[in-house]
């Protein structure tokens, strides 16, 4: 499990060593903690609006600076919840890769029950804060919402899903597999992971002669 921008980034670096090589685009690469964990012969660009990027870039005008099919593998963490241009940023992960996307997207859900069952504390990306603030989710959506969105954007951007992969956060289920079980059989595999799964993660392969719009 992780629970930082590096350790999450850790994660992918090992989860997904056989996508992440040759050229590898960052897109909201913040710190671009990713870069310490791939090996030395990957050429890495790493892209955001702040921190510590190569290339300055404002994902919310919607466009990523550079030809089709520029890199190997393209990846996008966490990041197009936080975009009003969610959508059209997606096409652009899509038409700047010659190979892979690797995306994660969180469950919205889960971090939001604790505080709605209790009727305490904050809703940390949808609270009303006294001054505008410099960052938030723009999308509130599900683990389903999710894998959805993936599925029916392949015959609009031109890919296939090569992997999916939920990461799951079982905080008061830790260890406890028969439960975790039992739960899922009772409920469901959609209404489990809009529950549980705080993550999802999908390794997208283009298509040859793939046309974005």
């Amino acid at each position: 499990m992780y629970s930082t921008r590096d350790e999450r980034s850790e994660y992918c670096a090992k989860k997904y060593e056989e996508y992440l090589k040759g050229n590898v685009l960052d897109v909201g690469c913040w710190e671009k903690d990713l870069q310490k964990y791939l090996p030395v012969n990957v050429n890495y660009t790493g892209i955001d609006i702040a921190g510590d990027y190569d290339i300055q870039v404002d994902l919310e005008k919607g466009e990523i600076p550079f030809a089709d099919n520029k890199f190997d593998c393209v990846v996008c963490t966490d990041v197009l919840e936080h975009l009003d241009s969610l959508h059209k940023v997606f096409s652009e992960l899509v038409r700047v890769t010659d190979k892979y996307v690797i995306v994660s997207l969180p469950n919205n859900w889960v971090p939001l029950k604790k505080p709605l069952l209790s009727g305490g504390g904050k809703l940390k990306q949808y609270g009303l804060s006294a001054v505008k603030p410099i960052d938030r989710h723009k999308w509130f959506f599900n683990f389903e919402d999710a894998e959805t969105f993936f599925t029916e954007r392949q015959s609009i951007d031109g890919y296939v899903i090569e992997s999916c992969l939920a990461y799951p956060d079982f905080s008061m289920l830790k260890k406890k597999k028969f439960i975790k079980k039992v739960i899922k059989k009772v409920i469901g595999s959609s209404r489990y992971n809009n529950l549980f799964s705080s993550t999802i993660w999908v390794v997208l392969r283009k298509q040859e002669n793939n046309v974005t719009g």
